[in-house]
């Protein structure tokens, strides 16, 4: 999907990930203890070769700093956070994406903040939905602005699990 809507890799300059992954089976949602936080950042950095990476996670022992990537902590269940977050890092993101708490409220903080810091023709993205929570992104995407357009992608299940989705948005405005 990534390919998809990134056709020019070289032309990114900013992307965000919240939700590291972590390897600590102490934290909700963890990946277990031979999970590699930092992953899909590390990723977008060698696949965008010009764009500065940032990541935010709320299990600080995962927060990292390399060559073009930049983690910082968030609560992502407090917008107050993700303001402070947004401060931080900037506007101007060819890429933003919500893999964290996979909760509604934290999901719906997370692309308030997105929609306020994406450059014109770039991409906000909520991965993992539950199909019980379609309903209310349904709703997300009717009530957005009419330069941001929105639509539901199903994703296939694994092992036994149901279905999940992702909530893209592009921000269709022209530079």
């Amino acid at each position: 999907m990534y390919n998809a809507i990134l056709p020019a890799p070289e032309a990114v300059t900013e992307v965000l990930e919240i939700g590291l992954g972590t390897n600590n089976t102490d934290v909700l949602s963890n990946m277990g203890p031979k999970g590699q936080p930092g992953a899909l950042l590390r990723a977008f950095r060698d696949y965008c070769v010009n764009a500065q990476v940032f990541g935010a996670d709320f299990d600080k022992r995962v927060l990292f700093e390399e060559d073009r990537i930049k983690t910082y902590y968030v609560d992502q269940t407090k917008f107050a956070a993700l303001q402070d977050l947004g401060g931080k890092i900037g506007q101007g993101f060819d890429l933003m994406i919500d893999d964290g708490l996979h909760a509604p409220n934290a999901n719906v903080y997370a692309l308030t903040l997105f929609l306020g810091l994406l450059k014109p023709n770039s991409w906000a993205v909520i991965e993992d939905i539950s199909e019980t929570t379609l309903d209310q992104w349904h709703i997300v995407s009717a009530i957005l602005t009419a330069h941001f357009q929105a639509q539901i992608v199903k994703c296939g299940s694994a092992h036994g699990y149901s279905p999940s989705y992702i909530f893209l948005v592009q921000n269709r405005l022209r530079s």
